[in-house]
């Protein structure tokens, strides 16, 4: 039955229209969605009104997961927020997860990449800090060795992105080409963290029909790779391995990154 299905989506997907990339471009965007999974807000280019990727943006809103950390934030709905480079160059990311360097600066991580939140430092003496709904970033410290006080360092405002607007992305960050609008009707959740959207049985399935139109001139170990995406698209598999579980902190386990980060490496095009 497993395989009467999976053929009818592959043909699905066959007839869904003409190609908006070459196979081998296409191919490459579903593999960066695919190594993508476990990044948090990140946006898929797969569309599901014609079945493929056509290389841009697909803005659709992923799941919301509660981490209970105070510097964790989700948005639900459009919007992403600034944040800068070493240089003090904008960038807009959706993903949340917070974190303060050595300087006590508001930092994200991105890969091997720090960007800084557009906030003050926190002062030294600091017992706490919060995120808010409305944006606020508000901390309390130590005025003196008695004395606590409460103070806001920045807000995290969210302007909207077009695909338009895409000078370019790498699944953290986007670099606007043109000037952004705020967004207003867009909410930030705090203490939660959003997913990626990406559907790993349509990014899957779609590949392994790019496979099938490519020759070995443009991707190399085609029966490899279709044994491993049939496994990955396996029931039995998909529960073990790719179960999207998480820790206390929000976390996905190690153990599930690691395994599917290893696995999925050999899928990238020129990968025998």
């Amino acid at each position: 039955m497993k395989n009467k299905v999976l053929f009818f989506l592959i043909v699905l997907y066959a007839v869904s229209g003409m190609y908006a990339l070459s196979p081998e471009n296409e191919y490459d965007y579903l593999y960066t969605d695919l190594m993508n999974f476990y990044t948090y807000g990140y946006k898929k280019t797969f569309d599901e009104r014609i079945m493929k990727s056509n290389g841009k943006i697909n803005f659709a809103q992923g799941s919301l997961t509660v981490t209970g950390n105070k510097t964790d934030i989700a948005i639900q709905g459009n919007g992403f927020f600034k944040v800068l480079d070493s240089e003090g160059n904008d960038y807009y990311t959706r993903c949340g997860n917070i974190l303060w360097n050595t300087d006590f600066k508001l930092v994200i991580k991105c890969a091997d990449t720090i960007y800084y939140l557009p906030a003050e430092p926190l002062p030294a003496a600091f017992t706490s800090i919060e995120i808010k709904n409305d944006g606020y970033i508000v901390c309390e410290y130590f005025e003196s060795e008695k004395i606590k006080n409460k103070k806001t360092i920045g807000r995290i405002i969210l302007y909207d992105i077009s695909n338009n607007d895409v000078e370019y992305y790498d699944g953290y960050v986007i670099k606007a080409k043109t000037k952004l609008t705020e967004n207003t009707q867009s909410a930030i959740h705090n203490k939660c963290l959003e997913l990626s959207n990406v559907r790993l049985d349509d990014i899957l399935i779609r590949m392994l029909f790019l496979i099938e139109k490519m020759d070995d001139s443009l991707i190399k170990g085609k029966k490899t790779k279709k044994f491993l995406i049939e496994k990955l698209l396996d029931i039995d598999y998909r529960k073990s391995i790719l179960r999207e579980t998480f820790s206390a902190d929000g976390q996905m386990p190690l153990l599930h990154v690691s395994a599917m980060q290893d696995y999925l490496s050999c899928l990238k095009r020129d990968y025998e």
